[in-house]
């Protein structure tokens, strides 16, 4: 039975408390081998469901356009959930100077509107190697502005990941009619903002011991003004809203919810997993996810595919794992931010 299985404990291993947050579910009692494969299932299934309904809210629902009111929609969500999720804390005062939070705020709401607004002029499964492919502004940033230094394999995974989104993007641009490099502009810039937003979380978690709660409500609370008065300001909240009740309100609206709590639960499984097994594991774990999301959307949404695709989809996951192996083991755990989740905010 399901509970005798969860009782077999690994001998001489430590009993652990961990919670999977979106079933506030207490599996700490279940082996080693269940628990990974609770958090897994759990993780695959919201993160899939998440990169089709995104695929579904961005492209197939709004056609591809008001890209900002989306997001504050989703941000909308994730304030809410991640408002849930801060009640549960012990302590509720927050303990970040205003300032950065105003500055993460801004930051995140400007990567993930910016990722949206590319949604225009790319494919999804572009949309989401390109998202995947943080590690390399990431690395850019860390060597021009903090001189930081890489080994000479880090330096070469970094080219298997350009040279698979290069061989990725030149199939995609000879077959969809949906592909603009104005797309490739805004993602790249949406790139190089979640590289900001990496240094800024790591630099207020350790400088001012916030925990991981306060941060996401904080950058998602605070994302959801500027989104809110950047739509006002713009007419794009009237119009949107205007789009939403011509074309079925409440169907949207029960489709945009869920689609913001998979998004936040996906995060959630991504933060249990990496807390239970170590960066590693999580990351290895969650390209698997990327690589699923990709080709259901070739499944699932039919789309032009040819060799390229594969070939520069093979190569760029290959350099997902071989830098999942370099760092994951290594690296310290960050708060999330909202692209799903590497941590977060949500990769996709």
């Amino acid at each position: 039975s399901w509970g005798s299985r969860c009782t077999r404990r690994v001998p001489h291993v430590k009993r652990q408390t961990l919670t999977v947050a979106p079933l506030a579910t207490q599996i700490g009692s279940c082996s080693t081998a269940n628990q990974y494969l609770i958090c897994t299932l759990i993780l695959f299934f919201f993160t899939i469901l998440y990169g089709y309904l995104q695929e579904m809210v961005t492209i197939h629902i709004f056609e591809r356009r008001f890209g900002l009111f989306v997001t504050l929609l989703q941000f909308g969500g994730y304030t809410f959930f991640a408002f849930l999720q801060w009640l549960s804390r012990e302590t509720k005062h927050s303990s970040l100077p205003m300032s950065y939070c105003v500055s993460l705020a801004v930051l995140q709401a400007s990567m993930q509107g910016l990722s949206n607004l590319s949604i225009k002029y790319l494919n999804y499964p572009a949309k989401v190697l390109f998202k995947s492919s943080r590690v390399i502004p990431t690395m850019l940033f860390g060597v021009v502005f903090y001189g930081k230094r890489y080994k000479l394999s880090e330096y070469g995974v970094m080219g298997v990941l350009v040279l698979g989104l290069v061989i990725f993007m030149g199939a995609d641009a000879t077959t969809s009619p949906d592909f603009d490099p104005i797309g490739v502009v805004l993602i790249l810039a949406s790139l190089m903002v979640d590289a900001c937003i990496i240094n800024l979380q790591e630099y207020m978690f350790n400088h001012f011991q916030s925990d991981e709660e306060e941060m996401i409500f904080m950058s998602y609370a605070g994302g959801s003004l500027v989104l809110l008065l950047i739509c006002m300001a713009t007419g794009e909240m009237s119009e949107g809203l205007a789009f939403i009740d011509q074309h079925g309100a409440s169907r949207i609206n029960i489709v945009i919810f869920i689609y913001a709590a998979c998004g936040f639960c996906g995060v959630s499984c991504v933060a249990a997993l990496t807390k239970r097994f170590g960066a590693l594991t999580a990351a290895l774990t969650t390209t698997a996810r990327k690589a699923i999301t990709i080709l259901l959307s070739f499944l699932i949404f039919p789309k032009p595919f040819v060799f390229g695709h594969a070939c520069g989809a093979v190569l760029f996951i290959s350099g997902l794992l071989a830098r999942s192996r370099q760092r994951g083991g290594g690296e310290r755990r960050r708060p999330p931010t909202t692209e799903l989740p590497e941590r977060k905010a949500s990769d996709g």
